[in-house]
């Protein structure tokens, strides 16, 4: 049962992993689109650099609903494309 719970749960990380990655990937298209620089975002959403949009959109950092709502803002697109996924 252990080896079940265990496979489970790496499951539910590549998943996870894949799910923040699309995530990522659809920040970074709306971001170029917008002819936006990590940094400039970065300013944008308040933060002193681009490190942070880097690190969400290589899916290195899961952002919480209420950033995903200022990305969205910012960038001009649906919410729903953030969080849908």
């Amino acid at each position: 049962m252990r080896d079940g719970i265990l496979a489970l749960h790496e499951i539910r990380a590549d998943q996870r992993a894949a799910a923040s990655a699309l995530r990522g990937h659809r920040i970074r298209t709306a971001r170029e689109a917008r002819g936006l620089t990590q940094e400039q975002l970065g300013l944008a959403m308040g933060y002193t650099t681009g490190s942070a949009i880097s690190q969400i959109e290589r899916g290195a950092r899961n952002p919480k609903l209420e950033t995903l709502r200022r990305l969205a803002v910012v960038l001009m697109i649906d919410l729903r494309e953030l969080i849908d996924v």
